[in-house]
């Protein structure tokens, strides 16, 4: 079980990096 929570913070992580990559926070503002 604890491996499935692990797995879902990376994939969490990785949808975050994504996000901040393609979409940096000060375009997320403008």
């Amino acid at each position: 079980e604890e491996g499935c929570v692990v797995s879902s913070q990376m994939k969490r992580a990785v949808s975050y990096a994504f996000v901040t990559k393609y979409f940096p926070p000060e375009a997320k503002e403008a």
